[in-house]
């Protein structure tokens, strides 16, 4: 079976399918060939071969991955000029990979093609979007671009690295696609985006004189002189995909630093040095070898200051590898505790090391401790809501005194992540709760409030924590409730005697002294 190195490019009509169930076939029919009339002269412009159409899709193929990000540059374009006068608008979306496929008689198969159809399923409407072997192998220069993020795409398994052409009306490279687009009757015509056609019968003598001829030689010279070294880059690139698309990241990343030892100025080879380290760890990650992952980044990062951004990585492996070793058998606690305060203050650990040692810790240990972690990695940035600990929250206001340092954790973190939770949970702890629980949820309905509790629920408070009140308060408490709201009162003495966790033996025996009285 015949394999070739290819651009592979989808492109799709946003709202197709909402749109066949409002339309005749006459209508879908013209619709799909006006698609066709507008983007196949721009695939022929740009050396584009349509492998087949789906509906309202287009499969095409490039030689050049340039050619291919350029011509979706040109589709949006083309189509932004037809709807400025259209009544059927229309919008295409354009996802580009690159990579070998297979070539089966007028077909291609194979992992590029998949990732292109994924990837063209979240690329939005009006934009051109591209793999990041895409961005390694094109120019460059020749597109502004931006990066998406990595996107996880079903059926694929590793992350992609996505990138989008930058769309700015004001920018040389947009103008200069605008300017070269025109329409006839019949379709659009593309002009001077590629290398210009000169006519062979236009015979003009450009010297004149001795000295014309040494100029010429000059800029001739200079010309080979650059050609040669951008196809020395050219080259460089081309290898540098074929281990990229072969999943060689080791061979691909000893060759950029080869290359930057060469020109240690060249920015843009240190960030595919990052980029290239990153597909290794994640490659040994993946196949369970972290302790290589980790003596390798560590190794490389004492070696190049330009791999810091990777600090954080290596951080990560470092500390599953300690915590797995530290929780192991017989735990020392202390130690432990004084391990973790070292590794969530180290430079660079961010949010991410809290984070990660509070799911380690999930069933391990007091819920108060993973709160006070979870809470420490969303003052540092990461999103709370993402945070699935309401259940964490809760046994810590049962467990704990209200206005206790763990109780302001929990509650500083519900009110961000589980707003509608913690109301709900306060209404029904008012109601029906009794403890610490009781307590935590009178104090906290008075911070979020602003208002003063009412006596009743004052006094339903100091009851809840009687080991924390005077006497006189406990007492004056008793006899309010004991007018307003008996059974109440009855159930808040029961509670807590049946599951206080805070309570001497005078309490005690102060508490069942009035619930006998009752």
């Amino acid at each position: 079976m015949a394999t070739k190195n290819l651009s592979i490019m989808m492109t799709d009509i946003q709202g197709f399918t909402a749109r066949t169930s409002d339309s005749t076939r006459q209508d879908l029919a013209d619709l799909i060939d006006e698609h066709e009339r507008l983007l196949s002269p721009v695939f022929s412009h740009f050396d584009g071969r349509i492998i087949k159409t789906l509906g309202d899709a287009f499969l095409v193929v490039f030689d050049s991955p340039t050619d291919a990000v350029l011509c979706g540059l040109t589709v949006q374009e083309v189509l932004r000029q037809h709807n400025e006068k259209a009544k059927q608008k229309l919008s295409v979306r354009v996802a580009i990979n690159v990579g070998d496929v297979n070539l089966i008689d007028s077909d291609i198969l194979g992992e590029p093609v998949n990732i292109v159809a994924r990837l063209e399923a979240i690329t939005e409407a009006g934009e051109v979007w591209f793999t990041e072997a895409v961005y390694l192998s094109m120019n460059r220069k020749e597109v502004p671009s931006s990066e998406v993020g990595e996107r996880t795409f079903k059926g694929i398994p590793f992350p992609i690295r996505v990138y989008k052409v930058i769309n700015d009306p004001e920018s040389f490279h947009f103008r200069q696609i605008a300017e070269s687009v025109r329409f006839t009757q019949k379709c659009p015509v593309i002009k001077g985006l590629r290398s210009q056609i000169h006519n062979p019968n236009e015979k003009k003598s450009l010297i004149k004189s001795p000295w014309l001829y040494v100029s010429a030689f000059l800029i001739i010279s200079i010309i080979a002189i650059f050609s040669y070294l951008s196809m020395g880059r050219w080259k460089f690139e081309q290898k540098l995909q074929a281990y990229i698309t072969s999943k060689e990241y080791r061979a691909a990343y000893d060759m950029i630093e080869k290359a930057i030892k060469l020109d240690p100025f060249d920015e843009e080879l240190k960030t595919w040095s990052v980029k290239i380290a990153k597909l290794e760890v994640q490659k040994l990650k993946d196949r369970q070898d972290i302790k290589r992952a980790r003596d390798w980044l560590r190794q490389e990062l004492e070696a190049h200051v330009y791999l810091d951004s990777l600090t954080l990585t290596f951080l990560e492996m470092e500390t599953i590898h300690e915590l797995d070793k530290r929780m192991t058998g017989s735990v020392n606690e202390r130690e432990l505790w004084s391990w973790v305060r070292e590794q969530i203050h180290k430079k660079g650990a961010g949010a991410e090391i809290p984070l990660l040692i509070a799911r380690k810790f999930e069933g391990r240990f007091i819920p108060e401790v993973r709160i006070w972690l979870y809470d420490l990695a969303f003052k540092r940035g990461i999103d709370a809501k993402t945070l699935n600990v309401w259940e964490d929250c809760k046994k810590v206001f049962s467990r704990n005194h209200s206005g206790s340092n763990y109780s302001k954790d929990a509650l500083e973190f519900s009110r961000v992540a589980y707003e509608e939770s913690l109301a709900s949970w306060m209404s029904e702890t008012i109601q029906n709760g009794e403890n610490t629980a009781l307590a935590n949820a009178i104090w906290a309905s008075n911070l979020i409030t602003q208002q003063e509790p009412s006596p009743i629920l004052k006094a339903m408070a100091i009851i809840a924590e009687a080991e924390r009140q005077s006497v006189e308060d406990f007492n004056n408490a008793v006899t309010l409730l004991k007018t307003e709201n008996k059974p109440r009162l009855k159930t808040l003495l029961q509670g807590k005697l049946d599951h206080g966790r805070f309570i001497g033996s005078e309490w005690k025996e102060r508490l069942k002294s009035t619930l006998t009285k009752l």
